[in-house]
């Protein structure tokens, strides 16, 4: 019997839905449901893990490694203009290995150059010695034996690993240096994640107890073989990332922390306080090469810990801008990186400055 309309008198028909349309409902329906569930699933495992947020961020960062790896191609040598050692052991594991770069020209000479040590960027979480193949080449070809090492990606290992690994490195080229490589004339240099590690591996060397408040072993690599810094773009304020910012810059920021660190609320973890380089600072600290793009949020930071090492008596070279700089060459100010895009003017300054630097203290 068919419902009615009390009010009009008239009746009201429902038809009975068709076979295909509630087998439709019942399709969308599950997949709402299996949606909510893929959906519920995600949050909970994002809640007690960093490893799904951290493979998103791992896979943004590569992804722009690939593009500026492309730009860099561009002003790379000629492939027979630079020779290459791959995978030198350093460490046990699969993360302890180092690859050379040197000029050809060397080849099958004893000649040794002064020697610089690039330990990549990432966020302590992404990138390879691979991803920074391009840029030791264009170092090298300059005149520079260019060693860049793996470490041990986070979440997979904790910080101080992967500090741990950037001394044994470092012990490593000064005690038993590969062909090419002067282990009395090295250079410690890094982008962002990178620059972090070189820091503090000579902050360790130049101040042992800065190492035991870590936890480290500096091993036998005195601090006089240490000639120079370069630091690019890196995190030396941890106040500056603390993960308050809004958006995905927060999300980011707290997915790398958990990461590295191992703890959800890293902030409050005793050990956290030690990667605030700019609260680290001593005297006998090694000559530094300093510098950061204006919309870099990480550059407030790279000032401080310039004017601080600067003070403490460390000859300090920085290259910063003004905040409303734009460069010639994009119409844009300059990002995260911004070294690495040699099509900007400011890039090319920083690469100009880098070598001055090198030539100085060699």
């Amino acid at each position: 019997m068919a419902p009615h309309d009390r009010t009009s008198g008239f009746r009201l028909t429902v038809p009975a839905p068709r076979r295909g349309v509630r087998v439709a409902g019942r399709v969308v329906a599950g997949g709402i449901a299996l949606g909510l569930g893929v959906a519920l699933v995600a949050a909970v495992a994002v809640s007690v893990s960093p490893w799904p947020g951290a493979l998103l961020v791992r896979w943004a960062f590569d992804r722009g490694g690939v593009q500026t790896d492309k730009v860099l191609a561009a002003y790379a040598p000629a492939p027979d203009a630079v020779s290459l050692t791959s995978d030198v052991r350093y460490a046990p594991g699969p993360d302890g290995t180092f690859d050379v770069y040197y000029p050809s020209r060397l080849v099958g000479t004893a000649d040794r150059l002064p020697t610089v040590v690039w330990s990549h960027g990432g966020g302590w979480l992404a990138g390879t010695k691979a991803g920074t193949a391009t840029w030791a080449r264009i170092l090298a070809d300059k005149g520079y034996t260019v060693v860049v090492p793996d470490y041990t990606l986070a979440p997979a290992a904790h910080y101080p690993r992967q500090l741990q690994q950037t001394l044994d490195a470092v012990a490593f080229l000064h005690a038993t240096p590969p062909a090419h490589v002067d282990g009395d004339r090295l250079f410690l240099a890094g982008d962002s994640a990178g620059a972090s590690l070189v820091a503090q591996a000579a902050t360790v060397l130049s101040h042992p107890a800065y190492g035991g408040e870590v936890g480290v072993n500096p091993g036998a690599t005195p601090s006089s073989a240490i000639r120079g810094l370069l630091l690019n773009c890196g995190p030396y304020d941890l106040g500056l990332i603390d993960g308050s910012e809004p958006g995905l810059l927060g999300w980011g920021s707290r997915t790398i922390g958990w990461s590295y660190l191992g703890e959800r609320d890293f902030l409050d973890e005793p050990l956290t306080r030690t990667l605030s380089l700019v609260d680290h600072v001593y005297p006998g600290f090694p000559p530094v090469f300093v510098s950061g793009g204006n919309d870099d949020p990480l550059t407030a930071g790279a000032k401080v810990y310039a004017e601080r090492l600067a003070a403490a008596g460390t000859d300090v070279d920085a290259l910063f801008f003004p905040d409303d700089y734009v460069d010639p060459a994009s119409g844009k100010a300059l990002p995260h990186e911004y070294q690495f895009d040699l099509r900007l003017h400011a890039a090319q300054t920083s690469l100009d400055r880098t070598l001055t630097f090198l030539a100085k203290h060699a």
